[in-house]
């Protein structure tokens, strides 16, 4: 894919801008995205040479020849910074490219391996859901069981109070039948 160098230019001035954290628009950030996602390090290390040598090469109407030489020292010091300064965005460009591709690696391993772990999850939900189901109706069961077992215990209790009650009734009947048993022969 051949861009032009206003393409470059305007791709650099927007890395430039995002770098200094100059808030760009929605609409500039994803061209930024989208395009850090097409960059190869050859096509980016061409363009750099190229845009290198474009500013070395003078423009026709630049009167090269007219200039004083303090101007073109001048230039010469702007230019070293430019290409300075270019260098370090190019060295800076490679490494968030970088970043971002072993990023983009680790978001594909993710991706893949989540939807295996959500599947996994949902077993062991469904397992642990159908143990609770079962545990709920043994629990049911016995408290089934021990509220018969309490109607039980009530009944044998009520039973056996009424036994006891009846012994001691019996007993005191015998006691008075012997105390007047006693006195009819006294």
């Amino acid at each position: 894919m051949v861009k032009d160098s206003a393409y470059h230019k305007e791709k650099m001035l927007l890395c430039k801008q995002a770098e200094q954290g100059v808030p760009l628009q929605a609409e500039q950030y994803d061209w930024l995205a989208d395009t850090d996602e097409e960059v190869d390090e050859q096509e980016l290390e061409a363009h750099y040479s190229y845009m290198a040598k474009i500013q070395e090469v003078p423009t026709a109407d630049s009167g090269t020849d007219s200039e004083p030489v303090e101007q073109n020292e001048q230039n010469d010091v702007e230019s070293d910074d430019e290409r300075v300064a270019l260098a370090n965005l190019i060295a800076n460009l490679k490494l968030d490219v970088d970043e971002n591709k072993k990023i983009q690696k680790q978001l594909k391993k993710a991706n893949t391996t989540l939807p295996q772990e959500l599947k996994e999850c949902k077993a062991i939900l469904s397992e642990t859901s159908k143990s609770l189901r079962e545990s709920i109706t043994v629990r049911d069961s016995c408290l089934v069981a021990l509220q018969t077992k309490q109607a039980e215990f009530e009944k044998f209790k009520a039973f056996n109070d009424r036994t006891i009650d009846y012994d001691k009734f019996k007993c005191k009947l015998n006691e008075a039948l012997g105390q007047l048993a006693h006195k009819d022969t006294v």
